[in-house]
């Protein structure tokens, strides 16, 4: 009786798995996963809450616009799915530092020693992430000399190299 179970059990939870696997990739015909968006259709799609579509959307939007070859550095947890669907490399992924820590003063001078040594072409800054530190106002001064405010919405700045 018990290994009967056990032997049940095991079959319905794999089933279960499958099923709701499927169900979440939105394979499975008249069930719809609700509130996800399908990007990069060409690659062979990749699913996102339409949350996190809603926050990356625009600044997607601006790089596709821009060519592919231009290097690309950003404060934001998403940085990693914005360079995979643009198909760009990051230079410096600095959230994967600091996932679960706050962006440090020495960050900011980091992404500005790093913007000037390797002539960053676009800078994605999440306004989450901006804390009002010495540093950051740095920073800012150094964009306003070398890059354009390019895309300025509630929630990200990005910054285009001033070519030159």
């Amino acid at each position: 009786l018990v290994r009967s179970s056990l032997l049940i059990t095991a079959i319905v939870l794999a089933i279960g798995a499958y099923v709701v696997g499927r169900q979440l990739a939105g394979d499975l015909p008249k069930i719809t996963t609700g509130n996800v968006a399908v990007l990069d259709q060409k690659g062979g799609d990749v699913y996102v809450p339409q949350a996190t579509m809603d926050y990356v959307g625009p600044v997607l939007s601006y790089l596709e616009g821009r060519p592919k070859t231009e290097s690309f550095v950003g404060f934001d947890v998403f940085n990693k799915l914005i360079a995979f669907i643009t198909q760009r490399k990051i230079h410096a992924d600095y959230l994967q530092r600091h996932y679960f820590n706050e962006i440090t003063p020495e960050d900011f001078a980091e992404l500005r020693r790093s913007a000037d040594e390797n002539r960053i072409d676009t800078i994605v800054i999440g306004k989450a992430y901006l804390t009002g530190s010495l540093q950051e106002q740095i920073l800012f001064e150094y964009l306003k000399k070398n890059y354009t405010l390019a895309l300025n919405n509630t929630t990200h700045l990005v910054f285009q190299r001033i070519s030159g």
